[in-house]
């Protein structure tokens, strides 16, 4: 599953090629990755509207638009970008001014697309807490002096902490040298240390 550097980095990729674009027509293939709203709002509410930008939060991909709403792209387990597309797999495929195409892939569809008024709304959304840039080594032992959880899945829990999967929770793990068994509030200030240290390198 892409986790937040994956999905960064898609950003940071379509940024360069597809701000400023027009959506010209959106050709859904699929529409079980459409969760709202209906297919025919979500077709006319993005159809003639610029990307004006693009941001990312926590896991999450928002392309907020010119007529002021937002779409708002999970990419889930097998979630797909392409571009530029026009692939058979595509799910829904985005037509943009200048000819080329942004592919939205998933086979096995458990990715999602949202248009919405105002993305803050997003129930997702609400949920995050900060991710690990936006926190200090102070922050982020207090935190974990607060949870009984075992260390692992308190890592990979997005409302204790953003962006963070399983993938990068073994592996920042392995590099401070705790077992993911470990409760949060037992590890010492040099483990928490340690950790936060972990996260960031990672």
């Amino acid at each position: 599953m892409p986790e937040l550097p994956e999905v960064e980095t898609i950003k940071r990729d379509l940024e360069k090629v597809i701000l400023g674009k027009k959506i010209i027509e959106v050709r859904i293939h699929n529409p079980k990755v459409i969760r709202e709203p209906a297919v025919a709002g979500f077709k006319k509410g993005l159809e003639g509207a610029t990307i004006k930008n693009i941001l990312r939060r926590a896991k999450v991909l928002i392309l907020e638009l010119s007529n002021e709403k937002s779409l708002a792209i999970h990419l889930k387990m097998t979630g797909q970008l392409v571009y530029p597309g026009g692939g058979k797999n595509s799910r829904v495929a985005f037509h943009l001014s200048g000819g080329k195409i942004l592919d939205f892939n998933d086979q096995r569809l458990f990715g999602e697309l949202r248009l919405l008024d105002d993305w803050h709304s997003l129930k997702f959304i609400q949920g995050l807490r900060p991710e690990p840039a936006d926190l200090n080594p102070g922050q982020f032992k207090a935190m974990l002096s607060k949870k009984k959880t075992k260390i692992k899945p308190l890592l990979m829990d997005q409302t204790f902490v953003s962006g963070i999967g399983n993938l990068y929770a073994a592996e920042i793990l392995f590099h401070a040298k705790i077992n993911p068994l470990r409760r949060a509030n037992e590890l010492s200030d040099k483990e928490n240390e340690l950790l936060f240290q972990a996260i960031n390198h990672i």
